[in-house]
This record gives structure tokens, sequence and C-alpha cells, in this order.
């Protein structure tokens, strides 16, 4: 389980009940349990199943809770190249306990490792990263729009609309207020 995935599914919180509490930790690096594959939802929705309702942090840091729908993540805009970039998806993306051991690993750069990881990544990121491309392109239109076109599209929906009303309530007159 990648840390966003996991940040999705638990909450904190829950009962501290040894019966429920279970250390879902442990599991995470074998790969047992990633949501890869067709994307079907009936095999997401198998998988979450299988996730304890209850976990207990290690260190004595508490209880969290497993959600019953995956809550929505914010991702803020990520850097476009670099190390730092790699860094990032490996540490949101990729299944990781200790930074120093799974991530850098035995790679001189988070790029190498990114590259050799690459496939896992791109899995992970495609459950929680819908449509990403395109809403970066349509923001960067956005932000590419001159600032006085703004008050033309306002108004020129403003009147529009108030046609429309003026038209509907009988008036014989399409008058603009």
């Amino acid at each position: 389980m990648c840390f966003v995935e996991f940040a999705a599914t638990y909450t904190i919180g829950g009962k501290d009940d040894p019966d429920d509490a279970v250390d879902h930790i442990p599991d995470v690096l074998d790969g047992s349990d990633d949501i890869k594959g067709s994307g079907n939802n009936s095999d997401t929705e198998e998988i979450a199943d299988k996730l304890p309702k209850v976990i207990t942090l290690k260190n004595s840091l508490g209880c969290m809770k497993k959600r019953k729908r995956h809550c929505i993540i914010k991702f803020h805009k990520e850097k476009k190249e670099g190390e730092g970039r790699y860094r990032n998806l490996l540490m949101l993306y990729y299944p990781w306990r200790d930074e120093e051991i799974d991530l850098k690993a035995d790679y001189p750069s988070s790029q190498e490792h990114y590259e050799s990881v690459e496939a896992v990544i791109h899995s992970n990121e495609a459950m929680f990263s819908v449509n990403a491309d395109e809403l970066d392109r349509a923001y960067d239109d956005l932000k590419r729009m001159p600032g006085m076109l703004w008050p033309q599209m306002w108004s020129s929906n403003v009147r529009k609309n108030k046609t429309k009303v003026l038209y509907r309530k009988g008036s014989c007159h399409r008058k603009i207020h």
C-alpha cells in the first residue's frame, strides 16, 4: 500500500480494541495488498474489503480506522523536473516504510529508483489521478487567458440570462436590465 492509498483509506481514530486492531504495515512491502491490474472496480472493492477496519500504529501512536469510502486527496502541483520530482513520486506512489531503506535503497539517485519501479508508480498513481494531464492542460490554458476577457464573458452571460428570464415571464420586449 502506497502513502496516497493509505491516506485515502484510513483516518485518525478508531477504537482501541485488541481484537480488531491489527498492525497492517508489515504486509505492505510484500506487495500482497497492492491494487494493480485491470482497474476493475470489483477487484478494487474486493481487495479493500480485506483490509482491517482498525489498525494499531507502532510506538503507541494510536489507532486508525478504515474509511467507508476513499477520501479525495488534494495534491499540490508537483515539480516538473529534477530529483525532487522523482523523490515526491516515490514517496507518494511506491510502497515504503523506512525512507533510508526502501526509498533510497541502493540507488544513487531518486530518478534511477523511479525508473526501475515506474510501472508500480504509474499503476498506483492511476487510481488517484484521474484525467490529471487534461486537468493540468486546462489549468495552464486558464492561466494564459487575458485578464480582461473574464468581465466580457461574464457580462455577456448575464445579458443572455436576463433576456431568457424576461422572455419566460411573458414579456413582449426583450429588455436587458
